[in-house]
């Protein structure tokens, strides 16, 4: 009689305890997910910040020497024209002073 009625009680305890066993872990681990994704959030919206931190740096940099280049262009170009002129000069002289 004894084992029957631990078997009429237990096992709807032990039923009762794994239930509760097992909504509490899946309560843990949602909770767990939770502040997973909360990381996972902080980390990406961390990460989204340096990059554009990061690509203002790139775009000055990139504009900083696509002046210098646009300066050095027409320093050559200017160069350019100075020979020009000056091998108009030098042949126009050569062209005078030949007999």
């Amino acid at each position: 009689m004894r084992q029957l009625s631990l078997v009429k009680w237990g096992l709807p305890f032990v039923a009762v305890m794994m239930l509760v066993f097992l909504t509490w872990g899946i309560g843990r681990s949602f909770a767990a997910g939770r502040v997973h994704r909360a990381a996972v959030e902080a980390r990406e919206v961390l990460l989204y910040q340096q990059l554009a931190n990061r690509d203002g740096v790139l775009e000055s940099q990139r504009r900083i020497y696509i002046e210098r280049i646009r300066k050095l262009e027409a320093q050559i170009s200017q160069k350019e024209q100075e020979i020009a002129a000056l091998r108009m000069r030098a042949t126009g002289v050569t062209l005078t002073t030949s007999p």
